[in-house]
């Protein structure tokens, strides 16, 4: 099933390459390099109005009068690559590039040394160690920190949404560019662009989804929207690499 969405949202994505960017050293392979990797736990996603960034990655950014569309996402994974880990991404901004339109993510930030080391050499995306607490106590989100530590406050929050008898969504197709750590829509319209970022197709499903209360109480120039999208049960199924570029 999951190569079968990989399938189609390579089809209606990309396009051949016009120049061949100079190639990463190869590196040993592996069974799961071959059939992909899963993890699952669950993560909130709270959209936040943010200034658009001094150093944007090599995309356009959508903006009205200096703003674009950010967010803070939060994840806790029971299974991966390199076991249970806490993930804090800050998202930078609202993206186009090449006919896609995405999410970029500024910073990518892991709560331990093998979860950090998995991310640059599995994957080649830039990230960082942080201390990160998930507080179930209570009854909204909350995100407060520094650059040192970050605790979100309320996480049984994103355990608590609506099941139907084992009921998971179909797996939502989304593009990964890992060297820039940007999320894609899976279509794109035409564009003369050199196409130079290696692409992942990931398949995101979930058991339960939610909107809840969102609150952040860092010292951060951002304007929180109010919000987020929690949902639990989330299995993300990362497709190896296959030959496609953004």
């Amino acid at each position: 099933m999951r190569w079968m969405l990989a399938a189609l949202a390579a089809t209606a994505a990309f396009q051949p390459p016009l120049a061949q960017p100079t190639r990463r050293p190869p590196r040993a392979t592996s069974a799961a390099d071959e059939d992909g990797w899963r993890f699952e736990g669950r993560f909130v996603f709270a959209p936040q109005l943010v200034r658009v960034p001094d150093d944007p990655p090599d995309a356009y950014i959508v903006n009205v009068f200096g703003w674009t569309l950010g967010g803070v996402v939060a994840l806790q994974y029971d299974t991966s690559l390199v076991g249970p880990y806490l993930e804090f991404v800050e998202m930078g901004a609202l993206v186009v590039r090449n006919g896609a339109i995405g999410q970029w993510g500024s910073r990518l930030l892991v709560s331990n040394d093998e979860a950090k080391q998995a991310c640059e050499d599995v994957w080649c995306v830039p990230a960082g160690t942080r201390s990160l607490k998930y507080m179930d106590e209570g009854d909204t989100l909350v995100v407060e920190g520094n650059d040192a530590a970050s605790t979100i406050h309320g996480w049984a929050r994103v355990k608590g949404g609506l099941r139907l008898f084992g009921w998971r969504s179909p797996a939502l197709p989304v593009l990964w560019t890992p060297q820039i750590k940007a999320l894609w829509a899976p279509v794109k319209l035409p564009s003369s662009r050199n196409v130079d970022l290696d692409v992942h197709v990931l398949g995101l499903s979930a058991t339960s989804i939610a909107l809840r209360r969102f609150r952040d109480k860092r010292d951060v120039d951002r304007i929180p929207l109010g919000f987020c999208v929690a949902a639990d049960g989330l299995r993300i199924d990362i497709a190896p690499w296959r030959g496609d570029r953004l």
